[in-house]
C-alpha cells in the first residue's frame, strides 16, 4: 500500500466508515482493471475532498481504447462492491466519451473510476486478457 492509500485508509477509519479493509478493496479494484489490460501507468489516481468537509474519496482517471467494454468493467466492479456491502453506479457522458463508475458504500461515494475512450493513442493491447 502506498502513502496515499495509507492516508485514505486512516481517513476512512477516523470517519467510522463501513469499509474495514480499504487496502484490500483498492487492490481488488486494480485487479479488475488489470484484467482488461489497463496498466498502472495509464491510471491517474487522485484523492479528493469536498470543501468544508472531512470526507475524502479516491478517483482514478483512465484512458481506454474503444475495444474495452465499459459495461463489463461496471459489472465486475458492482460484484466487487457488493462483496464489501456497497454497489457500483455507472453513468455515461456520450459527448465527452466518458463513463464514470462510482463505488458507493453507506450512500457515500468512496471511489470514482472515470474511463475516457480515446482512439489509438495507447500502446497496443486487446481488451480483457484471455484465460488459458
Amino acid at each position: 500500500m502506498n502513502i496515499k492509500e495509507t492516508l485514505l485508509t486512516i481517513a476512512y477509519l477516523k470517519q467510522n466508515k463501513p469499509i474495514k479493509n480499504l487496502a484490500e478493496l483498492v487492490k481488488e479494484i486494480d485487479s479488475v482493471l488489470v484484467e482488461y489490460g489497463i496498466k498502472e501507468k495509464f491510471i491517474n489516481k487522485k484523492i479528493l475532498s469536498a470543501d468544508n468537509s472531512d470526507f475524502i474519496r479516491s478517483e482514478r482517471r483512465i484512458n481506454i481504447t474503444p475495444d474495452i467494454i465499459t459495461i463489463e468493467i461496471n459489472k465486475q466492479l458492482n460484484q466487487l462492491a457488493k462483496k464489501y456491502g456497497g454497489k457500483a453506479i455507472g453513468s455515461e457522458n456520450i459527448k465527452k466519451n466518458l463513463v464514470t463508475i462510482d463505488l458507493v458504500f453507506d450512500n457515500e461515494i468512496y471511489h470514482s473510476i472515470i474511463l475516457k475512450t480515446i482512439e489509438n493513442n495507447l500502446p497496443k493491447r486487446i481488451g480483457k486478457k484471455s484465460k488459458k
